[in-house]
């Protein structure tokens, strides 16, 4: 579920799992949290309200409020949702330029058929994953 205690447990996930030589902790608290746009007014309303959401006492206080960042694609889709370290901390991804230029390049063809030119546009990059150590998954469900 999308809850303060699923946060909880992401967060415990995180920080206890061991270095690359299983010696010591990671150590490193997710920052942020990366759900599905379907998902967004439940997570906007964990992280925002002052009370514990879905308690029927509004003095117990949320644990969970301004401790994350949240981020939403519409490439998301289903029940999962992300809980994701701070990259300072602990790097995730690496994004990379493949040709080695960062942005969008271009090219002029001239045809052999017909009069005129062609214009392509391209952008070169690739994503790498470096360390799953800086995602833990959870089902909104």
């Amino acid at each position: 579920g999308i809850t303060a205690e699923v946060y909880d447990a992401m967060a415990q996930l995180m920080m206890s799992q061991k270095d690359i030589n299983n010696q010591g902790y990671v150590g490193v608290a997710p920052s942020y949290i990366l759900a599905p746009t379907a998902q967004r007014l439940e997570h906007k309303t964990l992280l925002n309200s002052t009370a514990q959401v879905g308690q029927a006492n509004p003095g117990v206080i949320n644990a969970v409020q301004g401790d994350y960042t949240l981020f939403v694609s519409p490439y998301l889709t289903g029940d999962n949702y992300y809980a994701i370290a701070n990259p300072a901390m602990l790097e995730g991804i690496e994004y990379t330029t493949l040709a080695g230029s960062n942005g969008v390049q271009s090219r002029i063809i001239i045809p052999q058929n017909y009069l005129g030119q062609e214009i392509q546009l391209w952008e070169d990059f690739a994503f790498n994953l470096l360390d799953a150590k800086a995602f833990v998954r959870a089902s909104a469900k």
